[in-house]
């Protein structure tokens, strides 16, 4: 079982997968946590990170932290696209569906893949996005970050708590 965290405040995750951990089809299952962390911020989260793991009470195989620069996770924080992300050129893929080059998503998505193709099920945090970004936007992110990985569940807190 591997969780991918794009690390923020979501405590609601982690009581997710200690629900899941005690399911009794679950309870034997190494518990893999990759954090996703801008660059920037990584020495402060990496902390807070590992108290939050420790209090929900969480038996953990093992702990990742994945310094990423800030693109890569920019697309959470601001419906605005940014001008590379402006000339992106669709290219017709397998089953004829669109896969966006130079997007940081993918690079999320290839991170995920090498590191979780043999996990019997990946659990990615979704973010709550920043602004004002439209759904199709958010629909289109979550598309290329799952592309080619199979047992997904997607997690999304709701917005007011």
């Amino acid at each position: 079982l591997d969780l991918w965290w794009v690390v923020e405040g979501d405590d609601l995750l982690l009581s997710f997968i200690y629900i899941i951990c005690r399911n009794y089809r679950w309870t034997f299952t190494k518990l893999r946590i990759f954090a996703v962390i801008k660059m920037t911020e990584f020495e402060t989260v990496k902390d807070q990170v590992s108290k939050r793991i420790q209090q929900a009470s969480l038996e953990v195989n093992n702990v990742e932290f994945r310094p990423v620069i800030p693109d890569d996770i920019a697309a959470y924080e601001s419906a605005k696209l940014s001008i590379s992300n402006q000339n992106i050129q669709p290219e017709e893929g397998p089953k004829d569906r669109r896969i966006y080059k130079n997007e940081s998503p993918l690079r999320l998505n290839n991170l995920i893949r090498k590191e979780s193709i043999n996990a019997d099920l990946i659990i990615f945090n979704l973010p709550r996005p920043r602004g004002d970004m439209p759904t199709s936007r958010l629909l289109q992110i979550l598309d290329a970050v799952t592309e080619q990985l199979t047992r997904v569940v997607v997690f999304r807190p709701p917005t007011d708590f």
